[in-house]
């Protein structure tokens, strides 16, 4: 892991359409189209569920802004608004993971694919002074890159 592999930061609002008007009027970015990001295996402190989350990207980048809206509770609850993690990409998570563990870190919560391999894993921000990661498996950049082209994403 580097510090290359950082791509995104995302920002947790409480009204996507507001923010994407204020941080298109101050950092004149321009916002995709929200859309809604499923995850049909995600695990935090609430437990294992189904995720929705209404999320946009700004064109501009990397890095990236990502906005997610925020949710009633849990990692995307409304107790996490504002900066909420800084997004980098890992080509081995399950190990990564491991290692920040080793390291002090707390996994917070993580994003399961059906066949049970890390889509995208968050260390809890109290260990790295405030700070959230979000580490995501570096086979997801090839499909998250033709998405943010505004082509189909490809797995």
């Amino acid at each position: 892991m580097t510090a290359r592999n950082f791509f995104h930061v995302g920002i947790l609002v409480p009204d996507m359409r507001e923010a994407m008007a204020r941080f298109s009027d101050v950092l004149r970015l321009d916002f995709m189209e929200p859309a809604v990001a499923h995850v049909d295996d995600f695990d935090d402190a609430g437990g294992r569920r189904v995720l929705d989350l209404n999320i946009t990207w700004a064109r501009q980048g990397p890095p990236y802004v990502e906005l997610l809206e925020a949710q009633d509770e849990g990692l995307y609850g409304t107790a996490n608004l504002g900066l909420h993690h800084v997004g980098l990409y890992d080509p081995d998570c399950e190990g990564l993971i491991e290692e920040l563990v080793g390291k002090g870190l707390r996994r917070e919560a993580t994003q399961w694919t059906p066949e049970g391999r890390i889509i995208a894993v968050y260390t809890a921000p109290e260990e790295m002074h405030g700070t959230r990661l979000e580490f995501i498996d570096q086979s997801r950049e090839a499909g998250m890159n033709a998405w943010l082209r505004g082509e189909t994403w490809t797995d």
